[in-house]
């Protein structure tokens, strides 16, 4: 399915009136989100057992990795 120039302007149009309300959403649930610390001390965790300090950053760390899953895909 393709789309006439037309449709895709007006799709970005959506998007671009939709974004704010959608962050208005996204920062009210977190505002009024209960503070689990157990949960926090979880993810704190598992970042800390990765045990791994990367030397470069994150945008190259991640293309190393989608080029392994690349790899093992073909």
């Amino acid at each position: 399915m393709s789309l006439t120039k037309e449709q895709k302007k007006a799709l970005v149009m959506q998007w671009k009136n939709a974004a704010p309300e959608l962050q208005k959403i996204k920062d009210k649930e977190l505002s009024e989100s209960v503070y689990d610390w157990r949960i926090v001390d979880a993810l704190l965790e598992i970042g800390a057992s990765s045990g791994k300090s990367l030397k470069t950053s994150g945008l190259v760390e991640m293309q190393r990795l989608f080029m392994l899953l690349r790899e093992k895909q073909v």
